[in-house]
């Protein structure tokens, strides 16, 4: 009676740490396949950055055309003068 008790806990004490092993295992594989992904998102994101980027400018480029950036920033500066001139008194 007393050994059969000591078995069954043999027993479960090695099922336990089968399963910890088995969970230790998947985090290590998860781990090792996300280290091995990782250059390739990397590189994605980088890819997606620079068409983005490339985008945006060509888009900038087509709404302003030659315009200078002096005479951009001037009617930003008179806008604001503006809006303060209307808002800024209240």
């Amino acid at each position: 009676m007393l050994g059969d008790n000591k078995t069954k806990t043999d027993g479960l004490m090695d099922q336990v740490a089968g399963q910890a092993q088995n969970a230790f295992g998947s985090v290590k594989d998860t781990a090792r396949q996300v280290a091995n992904d990782a250059p390739k998102y990397l590189d994605d994101a980088i890819d997606n950055g620079q068409r983005y980027y490339r985008q945006g400018s060509q888009a900038v480029r087509e709404q302003f055309g030659n315009v200078p950036v002096t005479e951009i920033m001037l009617a930003g500066a008179a806008g604001y003068l503006l809006a303060w001139l209307i808002h800024g008194r209240q």
